[in-house]
C-alpha cells in the first residue's frame, strides 16, 4: 500500500514531461487561469510552430482510411 496516496510513480518514460508541468504550474503560482493564459500567449507568439490538434487527428484519420 502507498503509504502517500498523492504520490504516483510512473514508468513509462514521461516523468521528464510532468515536471515541466509541473514546473509551469509552480511559476502561475497554482493559478490554473494564469497558466491558461501564458499557454494562449505562446500560442499566439508562436503560430508558426503550434499545430491543431484536432487537425492532425483529422489528417492522421485520413491517412488511414478511417
Amino acid at each position: 500500500m502507498n503509504p502517500n496516496p498523492t504520490t504516483t510513480t510512473h514508468d513509462d518514460g514521461l516523468e521528464w514531461l510532468r515536471d515541466i508541468r509541473r514546473k509551469l504550474l509552480k511559476d502561475a503560482d497554482g493559478d490554473l487561469k494564469r497558466l491558461g493564459e501564458h499557454y494562449r500567449q505562446v500560442e499566439a507568439s508562436e503560430k508558426d510552430k503550434v499545430r491543431d490538434p484536432r487537425k492532425l487527428l483529422a489528417d492522421a484519420a485520413r491517412n488511414a482510411g478511417v
